[in-house]
């Protein structure tokens, strides 16, 4: 009985750390799904949202069209229901649209719902979801979300929270921005405002690669070769920030 023990041992140790999964009852949902009579699913009202569909692979102004779609009846297992508030337009969505659906790896049949990125709020959770709440606001983590509509319902494992909105009604915001005050951080709880967050990632680049020469100071000389894309003019107003020329 002790040498096949010890032999046990022996091969368990050999396949090292590595090669040992926890499950839980979250991974079990992730991986096999969960049973939908074992949950309750959040009903949603009876709704229509305007969004930017493309009908195939071409060029934007031929293939795009405004459509008004229907949002599910429910929320299911780690659903969650998104209010876009700013989704920009970048050379990866024109790019996505003259391929009829395709980014890098990824893809989607036609038609879909165009745009990679944006900034939504949570406005319903759906069962299952543990990490977001009502009013956070939460930044697309994979490509080809479809961020140019009025709202959406996606999975939750999707999108990651970045802060969280205020809670003062619109009237109030107007108040707000009548002072001439930044009403995305003064009423919310936010790193920056909403309309910077929309475009997050071109602002951490450019960030990124003025941070590369970490020895730059107020009045150096900065090249920056053809900066027409949304990261080259983001360079341009850091620099002006930074005082660099």
């Amino acid at each position: 009985m002790c040498a096949p023990y010890n032999l046990l041992q022996a091969w368990l140790r050999s396949r090292g750390s590595d090669s040992t999964t926890v499950y839980t009852s979250d991974t079990i949902a992730e991986q096999f799904g969960v049973v939908k009579s074992s949950y309750e699913a959040v009903a949603l009202p009876s709704r229509s949202v305007l969004s930017a569909v493309c009908k195939g692979a071409g060029k934007p102004q031929q293939q795009l069209e405004v459509v008004s779609r229907p949002l599910p009846p429910d929320l299911e297992w780690g659903q969650v229901l998104l209010e876009f508030k700013y989704a920009h337009v970048t050379p990866a969505d024109i790019y996505s649209i003259r391929l009829g659906g395709m980014y890098d790896e990824t893809s989607k049949e036609c038609p879909f719902v165009a745009g990679h990125d944006g900034v939504a709020a949570v406005a319903k959770v759906g069962p299952g979801v543990k990490d977001l709440a009502e009013g956070d606001v939460v930044l697309p983590t994979i490509p080809l979300l479809g961020t140019w509509t009025e709202a959406a319902v996606v999975q939750a494992k999707h999108v990651v929270r970045v802060g969280k909105l205020g809670s003062c009604d619109a009237a109030d915001r107007a108040k707000v921005a009548g002072t001439g005050a930044d009403s995305a951080t003064v009423a919310d709880e936010l790193p920056l405002p909403l309309e910077y967050l929309a475009v997050h990632r071109e602002l951490l680049l450019a960030y990124k690669l003025l941070e590369v020469d970490s020895s730059m100071k107020p009045g150096d000389c900065v090249v920056i070769n053809a900066p027409n894309s949304t990261v080259g003019r983001i360079l341009l107003q850091l620099c002006k920030l930074l005082k660099l020329r």
